[in-house]
């Protein structure tokens, strides 16, 4: 008999897609001090034209170990170590703003029952949010991947775990004992070069450029600089696009594996996955790997396209013809080829929904 397991992305499939952690903390928890020596509009361009720009323009050049994307969320706590932040803060503010979304205590109930307690938490997330969902729900801490491991505290404590995973005090002995905020300066203006030359692709100026990135990391004197090479360098605290497959893979033997996400940083694990689904999925580029599309507001949706998995009967056009509705959008990988503008519209449009629920929190 066929067994499998569940991966599923956390900020947007379980938790509400208004829940952007890292964006959060920028808008929320930063100084405005903070905010203007790194404006917003900058770390949007890391984002977006650098970050996601670098992994689409390796993905499929013959580089050994290709960017993976999800390198924003490590630069958000970096951002809040130069502000002198600490974990303790960010773990009580995961607490109020890790809100999940209709239908998640249903999903969740129903996919440990039915994969035999094999579900995965794979994101690029802050720890305590993913912690957090495992710890009301039962599913092991090391079930959890974020930041680049599933390791946890010997004794199981959420707040330990987070504090193990998380690079925040590293990065607060950094700011105590040496210039955090010049390496941040000096990193994200090679960043935003490089990011206008992934725009134009312009691939002379893109290989100077990333020598000249990686210079400053050679450059740094400091016995705690390592975390900076980790984060920004190696990516190893992070959980990017690569990474998440990584994970996969580490904890798929024998089993088949199903695994849903609703971004870029979830392109290779659903392209990967025997059944990935792309859940609220804007971005084109991850919405061609799926083998289905859903487009919903209450993620219990997903049991009967996950049972049909379960039971053997898996047929995206039986599932749209099942499960259409004007609550529940189900798209066939041809409707997604044939139809890629509308399906990423209906898409955008139960995002839009969903993040309506979501509640603003005092801080």
């Amino acid at each position: 008999m066929t067994k499998y397991i569940v991966g599923l992305d956390v900020e947007g499939v379980l938790v509400n897609p208004a829940a952007d952690f890292a964006w959060l903390t920028y808008d929320k928890l930063l100084s405005e001090r903070t905010k203007a020596i790194f404006p917003r509009e900058v770390c949007e361009f890391y984002d977006s034209k650098y970050d996601d720009g670098r992994y689409l323009f390796e993905l499929n050049k013959k580089i050994e170990k290709k960017w993976s994307t999800g390198t924003w969320p490590p630069l958000s706590l970096a951002l809040a170590a130069y502000d002198g932040i600490i974990d303790d803060e960010l773990i009580k503010y995961a607490n109020l703003i890790a809100q999940k979304n209709p239908g998640t205590d249903e999903l969740l109930k129903h996919s440990i029952k039915k994969s035999e307690g094999k579900v995965y938490l794979i994101t690029s997330s802050y720890p305590a949010v993913p912690l957090k969902i495992a710890y009301e729900f039962g599913i092991p801490f090391e079930n959890v991947f974020s930041l680049g491991g599933n390791y946890c505290d010997s004794k199981r404590k959420l707040e330990n775990t987070v504090r193990l995973r998380s690079p925040l005090w590293s990065l607060l002995d950094l700011k105590l004992e040496w210039k955090l905020g010049q390496f941040l300066y000096q990193y994200l203006y090679v960043c935003e070069r490089l990011g206008r030359a992934y725009e134009k692709k312009d691939e002379d100026q893109i290989y100077h450029l990333v020598t000249e990135h990686d210079r400053i990391f050679e450059n740094i004197d400091h016995p705690a600089s390592r975390i900076l090479k980790e984060c920004f360098l190696e990516q190893n605290m992070c959980m990017g696009s690569h990474r998440k497959v990584e994970a996969l893979k580490s904890v798929a033997k024998e089993e088949k594996t199903i695994y849903v996400g609703d971004g870029i940083v979830d392109a290779m694990p659903i392209k990967f996955a025997d059944y990935g689904i792309s859940m609220n999925m804007t971005n084109e580029h991850a919405l061609f790997f799926s083998r289905l599309n859903i487009a919903t507001t209450d993620v219990s949706n997903l049991i009967p396209i996950f049972d049909s998995i379960f039971e053997g009967r898996f047929n995206p056009k039986r599932l749209k013809k099942e499960l259409d509705s004007d609550n529940v959008k189900i798209f066939t990988p041809e409707d997604i080829q044939q139809k890629t503008k509308e399906v990423i519209a209906i898409n955008r449009e139960m995002k839009a929904e969903l993040k309506k629920l979501f509640k603003p929190v005092k801080v």
